[in-house]
C-alpha cells in the first residue's frame, strides 16, 4: 500500500473517467507507479489491473521503477528541442551528470525543461543542473 493514496483516491469518483487522475495521484505520491499502488487504483475504479497497467504503460510521463535520485529527465519535446534540449542533455552527461532523454514534460513555455528528483526546471541550465 502507499501512504496517503486511499485518501486521495477518496477525492476522485469511482468512475472509469478518473483513470489518469488517478494514476497521476499515484505517480506523484511515489514518484512511480509502484505494483501495490497500482491494484489500489484498479480496485477503487472498479476495472481490471491489466487494462489499468495497459493503459499506465501508454504514457511516457509515468514510470513503473522508482527513478535513480541522481538521474535528470531532459524533455525532448518540439519546443525543449528548438530552445537546447539536445545540447543541454550533452553539457550534463559531459559534466558526468547521468541523463534520462523523455518525451514532452508539458512545459513548453518555459523550454528548455528537464527535472532534477522530481523538480521541474524551466529554462534548464547546464550551470544549474550540475
Amino acid at each position: 500500500m502507499v501512504e496517503g493514496l486511499a485518501d486521495r483516491l477518496g477525492t476522485l469518483s469511482r468512475e472509469r473517467t478518473q483513470v489518469l487522475p488517478a494514476l497521476h495521484l499515484l505517480h506523484d505520491l511515489a514518484h512511480h507507479l509502484p505494483s501495490d499502488g497500482l491494484e489500489e487504483v484498479a480496485a477503487w475504479l472498479h476495472i481490471p489491473k491489466s487494462e489499468l497497467y495497459a493503459i499506465a504503460t501508454s504514457y511516457t510521463e509515468f514510470r513503473l521503477a522508482p527513478p535513480a535520485p541522481e538521474t535528470l529527465r531532459v524533455c525532448r519535446g518540439l519546443s525543449c528541442v528548438i530552445a537546447g534540449s539536445g545540447a543541454l542533455a550533452d553539457a550534463l552527461r559531459a559534466a558526468g551528470r547521468e541523463v534520462e532523454e523523455c518525451e514532452c514534460l508539458f512545459a513548453c513555455a518555459v523550454a528548455p525543461v528537464a527535472t532534477d528528483q522530481g523538480r521541474l526546471v524551466g529554462r534548464a541550465r547546464t550551470e544549474a543542473l550540475t
